[in-house]
């Protein structure tokens, strides 16, 4: 269903209408002035369906009057009902008409609604202030003007703006109204500067045009027209549209011109239409509701700390973050938190535009649920320090965005590492140390092309190892205290990657139950190396003597409950 046209206004950061009730009210000697007003210019479709500009009665303008040094503007009311027309006004003694006038104006009167085409004297310029509803049938119509006065005194009146309008499809039922800001430094003034006489658009302004006043649509996926009434001149690349929230005015979606647009008096700009995604699926309401089952199922209630106080809006809730009006980081890694035992409800699975999801500490209790898989935007995961049970699941797989998982902490989880874990291609961490996790590593371990860190010491690993550890870029490998580790090193752990800052690469295998010898490939790590743990272990042999040689591995220490060396980096 298409709804008609909504209201839209340019704005400054300026209060014009507070501003000309002052000026009402200044106590200064008056004497009437008479003018005279009329349209020049292209076909007058603004008005009139015929094309046929004429004033109305009671029609009022802002002219400009001056006295050399200080310029106003001051309401000019006309009663006749042509094309040309008599303005009278009560100009300040000592000031005369000046060159420009505007419309539409009243002057800021109580009451009214400030719909003026305002005059600011330190930009030289004006600043249409308030709100103007277009009508669906001809949305030009009351399409604000500027005059200029003439050599015998007549002003002259001309389309002052264009339009640049909007379609949307499946407008969120969520929205207040519609925001078009442009983007810095060439922000969107809404001025209309003197520039020898031209009319012209003034780029250092900040301002935005917002469309007011926008009730929230009363049906689900309703497609809406919004126009904004834009100077002429060129909106740069970059200028942003913005549909804005009724519940605490935060940005549901915001698109970004790539081209400039260009703008023309009496005319208007039909910019590609806007497709959002059907509701429920894009559903700030929907997030919403998901965060209270969390809030619920932890009994928020009674948290220790960072409570979140429902009543206001999720911008406002700790641990919450917002993007474009969605839910995108939900962080309980605080701990201490949460005072009693919980397990997470399956609603997280609705929280479908979530990048980071870290709950640490927090007595989070039973299996993590199927939906967090679901969750195909994620890229950190964080469960640490709690007490999850059961395994991780193969659908960890369905996680291609995921760059960080830990899960170490949790004694009680089960299982092993699933094979899937050669899909996610973007992984650069992984923790599942002093866990329940056990089991063989699997051999898609390798398929991790992104993987720097491998952390997995002190769990219920067992087995082999695989040879996979030449990955492209893989610096760190702790796999200590696992006594089920057994057979000999593979060659690759020989092939870890120097890091450009920060930790030296490592390598902790200590405490386990491997057999055989060094592997001669060690005398290749990175000079930058400053850990390789073996002791504890049941190896045996001579130490190569390339290794020996190796510039760092400066101190060998003989350990005689061991069948031969350990190495330790001092």
């Amino acid at each position: 269903m298409k709804k008609i046209a909504y209201i839209s206004i340019a704005t400054l950061a300026l209060v014009a209408c507070q501003r000309e009730v002052d000026i009402q009210e200044d106590a200064i000697p008056t004497h009437t002035v008479t003018i005279q007003a009329g349209f020049q210019g292209e076909t007058k479709t603004a008005y009139t369906d015929q094309g046929a500009f004429s004033w109305t009665a009671g029609d009022q303008i802002g002219v400009l009057v001056t006295n050399g040094t200080e310029t106003r503007q001051v309401t000019f009311t006309t009663e006749d009902a042509k094309p040309v027309a008599t303005f009278t006004g009560e100009v300040p003694d000592g000031f005369t008409v000046a060159d420009y006038a505007s419309y539409p104006f009243n002057g800021g009167q109580d009451g009214v609604i400030c719909n003026d085409l305002v005059y600011d004297a330190a930009k030289k310029g004006w600043a249409l202030s308030g709100s103007i509803l277009p009508d669906a049938e001809n949305p030009l119509a009351g399409i604000p003007l500027i005059g200029a006065k003439d050599v015998n005194g007549f002003f002259q009146f001309t389309t002052a703006v264009g339009i640049v309008k909007f379609t949307v499809e499946n407008v969120p039922s969520a929205t207040a109204y519609a925001e078009l800001k442009a983007a810095e430094p060439a922000t969107l003034s809404g001025v209309y500067a003197e520039n020898n006489g031209i009319l012209a658009m003034d780029k250092a302004v900040e301002a935005v045009a917002t469309a007011y006043n926008l009730s929230a649509p009363a049906e689900k996926n309703t497609t809406m027209d919004f126009y904004f009434f834009i100077p002429t001149g060129t909106l740069p690349e970059g200028t942003e549209f913005s549909l804005i929230s009724s519940a605490d005015g935060e940005a549901i979606v915001t698109r970004a011109f790539k081209t400039p647009v260009e703008v023309a008096a009496n005319r208007i700009v039909n910019i590609a239409p806007i497709v959002m995604e059907p509701e429920p699926e894009f559903s700030r309401q929907t997030d919403s509701l998901a965060l209270v089952a969390v809030y619920n199922a932890s009994d928020g209630a009674n948290w220790a700390k960072n409570k979140w106080d429902l009543s206001k809006p999720m911008t406002e809730w700790p641990a919450v973050t917002l993007t474009d009006g969605r839910v995108t980081a939900l962080k309980l890694s605080t701990s201490g938190v949460i005072t009693k035992e919980w397990t997470l409800p399956a609603e997280i699975g609705n929280l479908t535009e979530l990048t980071d999801l870290r709950i640490n500490s927090n007595k989070l209790t039973g299996e993590i649920p199927d939906e967090v898989y679901d969750l195909a935007k994620l890229e950190f995961l964080y469960f640490q320090n709690d007490n999850i049970t059961g395994a991780l699941s193969p659908k960890l797989g369905q996680l291609t965005e995921l760059t960080q998982l830990y899960v170490d902490r949790n004694a009680n989880m089960t299982g092993g590492i699933p094979h899937e874990i050669g899909n996610l291609k973007k992984l650069e961490r992984i923790n599942i140390s002093q866990s329940g996790i056990g089991g063989e590593i699997p051999v898609e371990l390798g398929q991790c092309e992104s993987l720097l860190q491998f952390m997995a010491f002190n769990t219920q690993l067992s087995g082999e190892l695989p040879d996979i550890w030449d990955m492209p870029v893989l610096q760190t490998v702790m796999m200590h205290t696992n006594p089920g580790l057994t057979g000999n090193l593979p060659a690759s752990l020989g092939k870890l990657k120097p890091l450009a800052a920060g930790t030296a690469p490592s390598i902790q295998l200590y405490g386990c139950s491997f057999t055989g010898n060094i592997p001669e490939s060690f005398a290749n790590l990175p000079e930058k190396t400053t850990q390789v743990y073996v002791q504890n272990n049941k190896m045996s042999g001579v130490i190569p003597a390339a290794v020996q040689a190796h510039p760092k591995f400066s101190s060998w220490k003989y350990d005689p409950q061991q069948e031969g060396y350990g190495l330790t980096l001092e």
